[in-house]
């Protein structure tokens, strides 16, 4: 009887340890299966929809010196991310050059719409990506990474664990937004001891730290930008904007950070061309010109319907809307639309 008694403790001894180590990974990878799980298209563009749950460790990204190329970031992902266990096989396809149309303007009752199309020449799927890392939450939309063809198929589920590194405009809880905009390259402030930053990954910053465009400007002077933007031969600017207002556009131009102010008291536009510059050297005056007019004769005032209408209308023989998104800085609404297509126009939830 004893060695039966004996015979069933080292049988549930057994069960125990294989029922812990079967969840133990559950365990260990228990926020990065809910965000996965979170994902779900919302659009056939396609458009998806992922709630990031727990940390993604971009507070440890900002302690290192950054990455000086695709490699670099996609170790540190890796690493941290699925601790080291997933391992991509190649490098992440080549991102696009952001040639966008973005304006600023208040609505019939005075609150604060951030208006922005992303556009492009070839096909860019998008994720809207909601964060709860950082000082701040935030919403905000990125290219859709697609993993390398000779991917494993964990690897390419997992890739989408990276979204918030490719944020290419978004708002946060606090009612500021930003998003990134192309220009062509130009010599940048030297800031050896600061950790290097793309254009999407700046965005990411200002989302999780700041509460005002003030705020906002002030992180310009501690990171220093990758290098994978000279290669290219393009920069960025960036169309800040908070809800009490106040608007600006950040260039990084002839060695130093400049801070353009709005020329109009309630609204103003941005595309492709550096503002604060004799030559306007860049493109997209004629998408500038075209928005400009149009919220002139508004105003500088629209319904959120008016907004997405002008993001669709905005033409050029050269690219098209990938999406189009409309922030509320005043009541954190999202609105986003893929490929100029009304029609098809989704609302988002916010959580908070």
């Amino acid at each position: 009887m004893k060695k039966h008694i004996g015979a069933k403790k080292i049988v549930c001894a057994i069960m125990i340890v294989v029922l812990i180590l079967l969840s133990a990974p559950v365990i260990v990878y228990r926020n990065q299966i809910a965000t996965l799980s979170s994902v779900k298209k919302i659009d056939d563009y396609p458009i998806y929809l992922m709630d990031y749950k727990g940390t993604y460790w971009f507070d440890d990204y900002m302690k290192t010196n950054g990455s000086d190329d695709d490699e670099d970031l996609i170790r540190f992902l890796e690493n941290k991310l699925t601790y080291g266990l997933i391992s991509n096989t190649g490098n992440i396809e080549e991102r696009p050059n952001a040639m966008c149309t973005c304006f600023v303007c208040k609505n019939e009752n005075g609150e604060i719409l951030y208006c922005r199309n992303l556009e492009e020449s070839v096909y860019c799927p998008s994720v809207v990506v909601i964060t709860h890392d950082g000082t701040y939450q935030t919403i905000g939309t990125s290219f859709l990474l697609e993993a390398p063809k000779n991917a494993t198929f964990l690897t390419k589920n997992t890739t989408m664990l990276w979204e918030p590194y490719f944020t290419a405009d978004g708002m946060n809880e606090a009612g500021l937004a930003i998003s990134y905009l192309s220009v062509p390259y130009s010599i940048v402030p030297a800031n050896d001891n600061a950790p290097c930053l793309t254009s999407d990954q700046i965005c990411r910053l200002v989302l999780n730290e700041a509460s005002t465009v003030d705020e906002a400007v002030m992180l310009f002077d501690t990171f220093k930008l990758n290098a994978s933007m000279f290669e290219t031969n393009s920069a960025c600017h960036f169309l800040i904007a908070d809800k009490s207002g106040n608007m600006a556009v950040v260039e990084i131009h002839d060695g130093k950070v400049d801070v353009v102010e709005p020329i109009h008291d309630n609204y103003m536009t941005v595309t492709n061309f550096y503002l604060n510059d004799d030559t306007s050297s860049g493109t997209g005056q004629a998408r500038y010109n075209f928005v400009e007019d149009a919220l002139a004769a508004k105003n500088g005032v629209m319904t959120v319907d008016e907004a997405l209408d002008l993001l669709a209308s905005v033409n050029d023989p050269f690219i098209h809307a990938e999406w189009s998104c409309v922030y509320n800085l005043t009541t954190g609404e999202m609105y986003i639309m893929p490929h100029a297509q009304r029609e098809n126009t989704h609302a988002i939830e916010v959580p908070w």
